[in-house]
């Protein structure tokens, strides 16, 4: 009952509790009974976890009984991307029974949730014991379902809340990301995975910026489909991930509202904050981050107060910021993100007439590091002489090209390297090619668990892009993608874009160069 009080919003009615405790604690006998007959091990859990994915289905029986609409929301968004809402279990356009409906659902969210509860599980949607637990909870379900108590939710009350002002639309944020049942695993990963940083910011980045293995999406995705919001507020929430993140001068307060300059391009910003105006000081420059509601500012995450700062001290930081965060700027200067871009067609233009190829290999990172270096070398030389004095005084340069810093680890790597210029972010590296180009070149066969190892790493890199992907697949095929995921290939299904979107789903958002210079 703990784990049911700490994962509903305030306001729970305790009739509620009492009915998903029984709800929670049936379910988790049940699954118990089912363990004695799996065939395999692979999804037999502790009792601990078996009574979180017991609460979980709990839960998700919840959510579709009372439409509350996260799940509703979810398939809505895999019908827009793959023209099913049940990836894998439901062909396209295929209409069937609810009582089989609700089985495939069943596998679909079990199928994602023992890869989150188990680690490093790679686990095929045609897993024997999967269809097998998802058919008897779907019975089980439906028996049952006249009897239950569930009439009314906490949680959809809450979601249906006022949502006029920004504040209130994060608090429903920071709920379904932190406790909903589709997200509360993905989060308690990332924050496990980033442990030792700021507690404050790292809620506020899984919220806000992280992608998850549910067909890619973000919580703001998610959120922006339940909320009964227009159109416009949709697109504005789904934007959020692009937070602006800089120094900000605060110029007046005014009742709850504060008007503010991001000192980096400087415009201004009026923020509303409420009781916590009184916080901030004319004046001082603070370091945070913010979102757009309503044709309001508000501010997302921590706020760090500067003070107040010299001119020269806040031209160093201006300076800092354009050269540490450039894909950031570019989020609120158009203006350099234009300049941004037609350098990067420059480079890019520059690599594929020098390499011959978009996409080029070594067979170490020192030849590439080297080939990079004379590349660019060539490059300076062949511009006009005078310019090119002005550009090594203004960067205090010792030779006319840029001196690149690899980690050590990839200069020393000797199984190959991969280099791939992405035309609109820039360079991509994959060391271990070799391994992984074997492991292509196999087409599902024989593939050794070092090449299905590479192959994962390779897609679920999140420095990768799927254009890179795409490269390697129009040239070898996805078989062992395939194989390597334990899918089966079919006509019906189109595993490729959904795996790409739940592992590079932030390449499906807006992306900038990495190009840093002011």
């Amino acid at each position: 009952m703990n784990n049911i009080k700490l994962h509903r919003p305030f306001g729970r009615p305790q009739q509620e509790i009492k009915s998903l405790s029984n709800l929670t604690g049936s379910i988790a006998t049940e699954l118990r009974k089912y363990q004695e007959d799996y065939i395999y091990n692979t999804l037999r859990l502790s009792d601990d976890m078996l009574n979180e994915l017991a609460l979980v289905m709990a839960e998700f029986f919840e959510d579709i009984t009372l439409d509350i609409g996260i799940w509703k929301s979810l398939e809505a968004y895999n019908i827009e991307f793959f023209n099913t809402p049940l990836l894998f279990f439901l062909k396209p356009g295929e209409k069937i029974k609810e009582e089989f409906l609700l089985k495939k659902r069943i596998q679909y969210l079990l199928w994602n949730k023992y890869s989150e509860l188990i680690p490093d599980l790679i686990l095929g949607p045609d897993h024997r014991d999967l269809n097998f637990i998802s058919d008897k909870l779907a019975e089980y379900f439906i028996n049952i379902k006249s009897s239950l108590k569930l009439k009314e939710s906490s949680i959809k009350s809450f979601l249906n809340r006022s949502n006029e002002y920004g504040w209130v639309v994060k608090r429903k944020l920071l709920w379904l990301g932190q406790h909903s049942y589709l997200f509360r695993h993905s989060y308690k990963e990332y924050m496990m995975e980033n442990k030792g940083n700021p507690e404050i910011p790292l809620i506020d980045d899984f919220v806000m910026q992280t992608t998850t293995r549910w067909s890619g999406l973000g919580v703001i995705d998610i959120l922006a489909s339940i909320l009964n919001i227009s159109a416009k507020q949709k697109k504005e929430l789904r934007g959020w991930y692009e937070k602006h993140f800089s120094y900000y001068l605060i110029k007046s307060i005014k009742g709850d509202l504060v008007s503010a300059a991001n000192i980096i391009t400087d415009t201004k910003y009026t923020i509303r904050m409420g009781d916590d105006a009184r916080l901030f000081n004319i004046g001082n420059i603070y370091l945070g981050s913010l979102v757009r509601w309503n044709k309001e500012w508000y501010w997302s995450g921590q706020q760090s107060d500067l003070g107040h700062l010299s001119p020269i001290m806040l031209e160093e930081l201006k300076n800092n910021f354009f050269t540490n965060a450039p894909r950031i700027v570019y989020r609120y200067d158009k203006s350099l993100l234009r300049k941004a871009k037609e350098r990067n067609k420059v480079h890019y233009e520059n690599f594929v007439r020098f390499h011959g190829n978009e996409f080029k290999t070594f067979p170490d990172g020192y030849s590439m590091a080297a080939s990079i270096q004379e590349q660019h070398r060539l490059e300076y030389e062949a511009g006009p002489p005078e310019l090119v004095k002005k550009v090594m005084r203004e960067r205090n340069m010792k030779n006319p090209w840029p001196n690149y810093s690899y980690p050590k680890e990839l200069l020393e790597s000797e199984n190959g390297i991969g280099l791939y210029f992405n035309p609109e972010t820039g360079q991509e590296i994959m060391p271990g090619f070799n391994i992984l180009i074997n492991g292509f070149s196999k087409k599902g066969k024989n593939l050794s668990d070092e090449e299905m190892d590479c192959i994962r790493n390779f897609f679920e890199s999140g420095a990768i892009s799927p254009a890179f992907v795409m490269k390697l697949v129009d040239q070898y095929g996805s078989r062992s993608i395939a194989k390597a995921y334990l899918i089966k290939e079919t006509e019906e299904f189109d595993f490729l874009s959904y795996l790409l979107r739940i592992f590079k789903g932030h390449f499906y958002r807006n992306r900038y160069p990495n190009l840093s210079f002011n």
